[in-house]
């Protein structure tokens, strides 16, 4: 619905806006001489909470915004908060070009996002707390947007505002695993759903997705060593390993560099699993090997996916699958926990 209100402007272009509150998402609409027009969203109950300061207008904010207004058209789930994490600036690019349609971007972030939300479940998440998970992204919005009007650098507040948002799940009081294999699912749907955009547009999507489930897998596997009282050397070997990962994922163009990192990655921890239980690299070679007929299942599944949630019922039928051939080979729960985990790479 419209809002009541009334709006000054400067000669600069800053606006100070005044309206009735509102606790449900808003979108802000500009127009000025020429051409210009633009939007931007702000998190749901950010209207109601007094003086609101915008991320500046650009042409990234305006496509987030339509994407937001496509999905919810949709009726999808989705928040202010996933779209703006989902819609980058090569997204837009190729949005504004008209490679790409609003509809196709809002329809892979509604399966994503649906996706996500029903592995979440899966794993024995309430709506509830799902939706807490989704509360504290918007919150972690509402950081971003004060950030980028107080001039922070877009990188800092980005990456800031990124793992804000991977780490809403635990902040939810949700479990990591749960947390990683939810992840799964969203990179998983969002390779599936993604297809049908401008190969751009997909490619950063994907690799949004991927660096996302990166963090949240890595984040786990150190869950899980810590809950087994792993030596505090060890924890740090394995978040200097995280820190590198990211790190890497973050500067790769290709799919080729992402691959490498995530194979260091692996190695590193597989190192430290073995140490740690005391399991050969050769048996977790091959508990690793033991996945290859599940994963080659979940592949089949996801392909021929109608939707989001049926991707993350393929991703539950997988980690089933999965644990029981991993556990066939080791028996430290350990080893087969991480193990299961590190097939994500």
């Amino acid at each position: 619905r419209m809002l009541s209100g009334s709006a000054t402007t400067s000669a600069s272009g800053q606006f100070s806006l005044q309206s009735e509150g509102t606790t449900e998402a808003a979108v802000l609409m500009a127009e000025g001489t020429g051409d210009f027009a633009s939007s931007v969203l702000v998190e749901a109950g950010g209207a109601a909470r007094g003086t609101v300061q915008t991320a500046p207008m650009t042409a990234e904010t305006d496509t987030e915004a339509d994407v937001f207004i496509a999905a919810r058209q949709r009726g999808s789930r989705a928040r202010v908060a996933d779209a703006v994490l989902f819609v980058t600036a090569d997204v837009t690019t190729d949005v504004r070009a008209g490679q790409t349609t609003t509809a196709q971007v809002a329809a892979a972030l509604d399966a994503a996002i649906a996706a996500e939300r029903r592995a979440a479940r899966d794993e024995g998440a309430s709506d509830d707390e799902v939706e807490e998970a989704a509360d504290e992204r918007d919150d972690a919005h509402a950081a971003f947007r004060t950030s980028l009007s107080a001039s922070v650098s877009a990188e800092v507040a980005t990456q800031t505002f990124e793992d804000a948002y991977v780490n809403a799940y635990s902040r939810a009081g949700l479990t990591a695993r749960t947390s990683a294999r939810a992840a799964r699912a969203r990179v998983l749907a969002s390779e599936r759903f993604a297809g049908s955009l401008s190969n751009r547009a997909s490619a950063s999507i994907r690799a949004q997705a991927r660096l996302f489930a990166a963090v949240a897998t890595a984040l786990a596997v150190e869950a899980e060593f810590e809950a087994r009282g792993a030596a505090s050397a060890r924890l740090a070997t394995l978040r200097a390993a995280r820190t590198t990962l990211v790190a890497s994922l973050r500067a790769a163009t290709t799919n080729v560099q992402r691959n490498a990192a995530e194979a260091q990655y692996a190695s590193t921890v597989e190192a430290e699993l073995s140490a740690e239980s005391g399991v050969s690299m050769g048996q977790l070679n091959s508990a690793m090997s033991a996945t290859t007929a599940a994963s080659a299942a979940l592949t089949a599944s996801v392909n021929t996916a109608a939707s989001g949630e049926a991707v993350a019922t393929a991703v539950a039928t997988y980690y089933t699958a999965a644990r029981s051939s991993v556990a066939a080979v080791v028996s430290a729960d350990l080893a087969v926990d991480v193990l299961v985990l590190l097939t994500a790479f």
